[in-house]
């Protein structure tokens, strides 16, 4: 059986186990406290990371959503800027048959001018060319009475 003194022993034993226990457990205790701070610590950070993500989040959709309507305007513009150049073109190239078509009239009007003008003024030279020739036809006739004509008056006399 045991004796007194080793359940004396044992009881020490026990006690310094449990004296021991408690130092451990005032540690873990101090662990636990520390362990409480840093995870508030953390819960703080990420409380603070997560707003800065929502916000971030909430700004790249803005910014998507702007650049959207960005796009959409600038193609709407492009578009119409398009639109408009193709009516200008077709404008300025109805203008431009529209001037053609009067250039190639005054043309043809010019040309019917100068071909009547031309010959109204080959008419002119060949009635000069007429009388040139009924006039040099006296000429000769005269020249070639002028000496005769002595001869004739005295014939007709």
């Amino acid at each position: 059986m045991a004796t007194a003194k080793t359940y004396d022993r044992e009881i020490g034993t026990i006690k310094a186990d449990i004296a021991a226990m408690g130092h451990l457990f005032g540690k873990l205790d101090t662990t636990l406290e520390k362990l409480e701070e840093t995870a508030s610590n953390i819960s703080a950070l990420l409380a603070v990371h997560e707003e800065r993500l929502n916000s971030q989040e909430e700004a790249l959709s803005l910014r998507k959503r702007e650049i959207d309507f960005d796009v959409k305007e600038l193609h709407s513009r492009v578009t119409t800027a398009g639109r408009e150049n193709q009516e200008q073109h077709r404008a300025l190239t109805k203008e431009m048959k529209q001037s053609e078509e009067k250039i190639l009239d005054a043309i043809n009007e010019l040309r019917k001018d100068v071909n009547h003008e031309q010959q109204r003024l080959e008419s002119r030279i060949t009635k000069l060319e007429q009388w040139r020739w009924v006039l040099l036809g006296i000429l000769i006739a005269l020249s070639a009475l002028a000496p005769n004509l002595p001869k004739l008056f005295t014939l007709m006399s």
